[in-house]
C-alpha cells in the first residue's frame, strides 16, 4: 500500500535484479508514465473488498481518499477509466475498439469483485438504467454501415450487452434487435457467437409458432446454427452445444410450413454431429434430432 501511495518500492522489491532506491512509482502522479497510472486499475481492485474498519496505512486518510478521487476526475489516462460510457468513442481505434466494445457488454452483467458480500453499494435496477441509456446507441451504430469499423465493434457490444443484461430491459427492442443478433453470429469470436446464441434461447421463452419474432428469420438461423454445431466449422464445444440447443427448440417456436423446407438438411447434418467428440455435444445432439426425425416421419 505504502509503494503505491509514496512511490517507494524498493523496500518491498524481492530477487538478484534489485530496484535501486532512487526509482519512484508515481502512479497519482500527472507526470507518470501512462504503463504506470494503469496500475491504478489493481490497487483499486486490492481495496474496494475491504472492511471499512481496515487501516489503510496512510497518514491522512480523508486527504488520500480526496486525491484519489482528483485523479480520477482529473488524471486518468484515457477515457475508459474515466466514464464507461466513453467506450463508445474509442469503437473507431482498430488496436483496442474490439476489447473496448467487450468492455461495454459485461459492465451490466455480474462483476465478482463489485458486491455487496464485498461491501460495494450495488443500486437496483443499475443495469436497466445502463442498457436504457446505451442501448440505443448502441443499436444505432450497428445498424450504421458508414463506418465498417466502429459497426462490427457496435455489433460485438451489443451481442455482450443483451447476454449480461435481464431480459426486461431489452423485450420492448426485440423485433430489432433479432437481425442484429443473426449478424452476430457471423463474428469471428467463439464468446460473441455463444452469447448471440444463448441470447436468442433466453428470448425464445415463452415464444409461440403463431407470435414467432424470428419466423421471417428461419433459414438464416437454421444455416447458422448447423454451421456452428459442426466440430469442422466452430472448435468451441460450448457454442456447439448452444446451436444444438437453439435448433431443438426451433420447432416450437417457428410454424412447421415455415421450417419443413429446412427438415432434411437439418437431420442430414445432424447425423454428423452424433459422431462429435465431446460427450456433451453428443448428448445435445442426439435431443435435437430427435425433436426432427418424429415430425419428419409423420409430416412426409
Amino acid at each position: 500500500m505504502s509503494a503505491l501511495t509514496n512511490g517507494v518500492v524498493q523496500p518491498i522489491s524481492e530477487g538478484y535484479f534489485k530496484i535501486p532506491p532512487e526509482a519512484r512509482l508515481a502512479i497519482f502522479s500527472p507526470e507518470s508514465r501512462p504503463a504506470h497510472k494503469e496500475l491504478i486499475v489493481l490497487f483499486t481492485a486490492a481495496i474496494t473488498p475491504m472492511y471499512k474498519e481496515v487501516n489503510l496505512n496512510v497518514p491522512n486518510l480523508p486527504q488520500f481518499l480526496e486525491g484519489t478521487l482528483g485523479w480520477i476526475l482529473n488524471g486518468a489516462e484515457n477515457d475508459l477509466q474515466r466514464n464507461s460510457a466513453k467506450l463508445l468513442d474509442l469503437f473507431s481505434d482498430t488496436s483496442i475498439n474490439w476489447d473496448a466494445a467487450k468492455g461495454v457488454g459485461l459492465i451490466p452483467g455480474h462483476d465478482s469483485i463489485l458486491t455487496k458480500q464485498n461491501h460495494a453499494v450495488v443500486k437496483i435496477l443499475y443495469a436497466q438504467k445502463y442498457v436504457a441509456a446505451i442501448l440505443p446507441q448502441t443499436i444505432a451504430g450497428s445498424v450504421d454501415a458508414s463506418e465498417p469499423t466502429k459497426q462490427v465493434a457496435y455489433l460485438v457490444a451489443l451481442s455482450g450487452m443483451i447476454k449480461s443484461a435481464p431480459k426486461a430491459t431489452y423485450m420492448a427492442e426485440l423485433p430489432s434487435l433479432i437481425p442484429l443478433l443473426i449478424r452476430g453470429l457471423d463474428l469471428p469470436d467463439p464468446d460473441i457467437r455463444r452469447n448471440v446464441i444463448e441470447t436468442l434461447l433466453a428470448a425464445a421463452e415463452g415464444e409461440t409458432p403463431e407470435k414467432s419474432l424470428v419466423a421471417e428469420h428461419a433459414s438464416t438461423l437454421v444455416n447458422a446454427m448447423l454451421k456452428n454445431c459442426l466440430v469442422q466449422e466452430m472448435p468451441s464445444s460450448s457454442v456447439r452445444i448452444s446451436a444444438l440447443r437453439y435448433l431443438a427448440i426451433l420447432p416450437r417456436i417457428v410454424r412447421y410450413d415455415v421450417l419443413h423446407p429446412y427438415k432434411a438438411q437439418v437431420i442430414k447434418d445432424l447425423g454428423k454431429t452424433l459422431d462429435d467428440p465431446k460427450k456433451a455435444v453428443r448428448k445435445e445432439a442426439v435431443e435435437a434430432r430427435c425433436v426432427f426425425v418424429p415430425s419428419s416421419v409423420y409430416l412426409d
